[in-house]
């Protein structure tokens, strides 16, 4: 299981085995939140705060996991809103929420709205 915790003073990414819970290894090294997993279970994906992608190899050996080094995979930014991206299966792609205008929707205020029912 990924997670992400702030026990470090900076949001970070950590496994742990799921359900026991048994051992943690961080994972990210300069920040990083959403973590995702292909398909597989042999990559974890995630966005630091600069809004970097990373890809980091993850191996089981039993009882053990080897996190190996986040490779960087590009940057773009992301409007903030909900999941910022996902990763296929098969880890070859990811689906970015990528917010075509930075334009904010107008605000329309509506006053006396009962009366408007009642036409």
């Amino acid at each position: 299981m990924a997670y992400v915790s702030d026990e470090s003073g900076l949001q970070e990414i950590y496994i742990t085995s799921f359900p026991e819970g048994k051992g943690k290894w961080k994972v990210s090294s300069n920040g990083g939140a959403y973590p995702a997993w292909r398909g597989d279970g042999k990559e974890l994906f995630y966005q630091n705060i600069t809004n970097d992608y990373f890809a980091c190899p993850v191996a089981v050996k039993g009882s053990e996991v080897e996190v190996g080094t986040p490779q960087r995979l590009f940057n773009t930014t992301s409007p903030g809103i909900g999941i910022s991206f996902d990763v296929s299966s098969d880890g070859k792609r990811l689906l970015i929420n990528h917010a075509e205008e930075e334009a904010q929707a107008p605000l329309q205020l509506l006053t006396n709205w009962p009366a408007e029912l009642k036409k």
